[in-house]
């Protein structure tokens, strides 16, 4: 007989897993982008885990380049169908704010807000 205890390990590995896998395209886009910057030798700094009064709600993916600051907001979903506009207008007053703390922090380069989305 499977105890209430095991019952609920279960199901918090099991939540673990899917949030762990929501990360991935988060991770692979960091690593890319991160990649190339090295390569061309133009990485000045990551920024991990920032602050909200730092990079607003463009906090999944921010590196800094010589002349570039590119932030990302990532939304990944395993929910189908199409973006509604209530929720890309949700999303927006946040990332402008990203923009605008990030352009105080770095006001001689250009900043690069983006939404990465699997949603169309």
């Amino acid at each position: 007989m499977t105890t209430q205890a095991q019952i609920e390990s279960r199901i918090s590995r099991i939540g673990e897993s899917a949030a762990q896998g929501g990360y991935f395209p988060q991770y692979e886009e960091f690593s890319i982008c991160v990649y190339d910057a090295i390569v061309s030798d133009n990485l000045e700094e990551i920024r991990v885990a920032d602050t909200e009064e730092n990079v607003g709600k463009l906090d999944d993916i921010v590196y800094v380049t010589e002349h570039d600051v590119y932030a990302y907001q990532v939304k990944w979903t395993t929910e189908t169908g199409p973006m509604s506009y209530p929720n890309f207008k949700q999303w927006m007053p946040g990332i402008v704010d990203g923009w605008k703390n990030l352009k105080r922090l770095y006001p001689e380069k250009t900043i690069h807000p983006k939404l990465l989305t699997n949603k169309t």
